[in-house]
């Protein structure tokens, strides 16, 4: 039943070695997905600032206008027209930047669960391994109490014998 049991041990050996790899190879995709969710962020709350800056811009401008009252209608058109523009544009790049903030957010829980997965699996694994040396053990330990007493009672009876002698 030993040698079982030794051919066993490099087995969960190895497995336990593949999965702290897997471990530690998904650790750094989850911090370089998790930079890169930071930095999409930043660009996000910058986005947002701009827009409220167009904003306050373009009421500014308005009042400017209606105080000024020199620029025409056409000029004062265009110039809206093009800060309208602006806005959506960056709108539309806050909405894309959202969206791909939200996919990194997703692929992070990804790797979460996934990272979750193989620490449960490795502390089983390891569980499992424990076991297996802890029956060895209690098999070795019988099996030499067992020489133990068939010595002594050799022993007695070799002593026994050299009394006879």
């Amino acid at each position: 039943s030993s040698p079982r049991v030794r051919k066993r041990r490099p087995f969960f050996r190895r497995a336990m070695e593949k999965l702290l790899k897997e471990v530690r190879e998904m650790n750094t995709r989850f911090q370089s997905q998790e930079s890169v969710a930071d930095g999409l962020l930043k660009k996000c709350l910058e986005v947002q600032q701009k827009i409220q800056t167009l904003h306050q811009c373009e009421d500014g401008f308005n009042e400017l206008n209606k105080a000024s009252g020199r620029r025409s209608a056409i000029e004062l058109l265009h110039g809206s027209k093009h800060e309208s523009e602006r806005i959506r544009t960056m709108e539309e790049e806050n909405r894309e930047l959202r969206m791909s903030l939200r996919e990194h957010q997703e692929t992070l829980e990804l790797l979460m669960t996934k990272y979750r997965e193989q620490i449960a699996s490795l502390t089983t694994a390891n569980r499992m391994d424990r076991s297996c040396v802890n029956l060895l053990n209690t098999a070795l330990e019988q099996e030499l109490a067992a020489k133990d007493e068939k010595i002594l009672e050799m022993a007695g009876i070799m002593e026994q014998a050299d009394r006879k002698s």
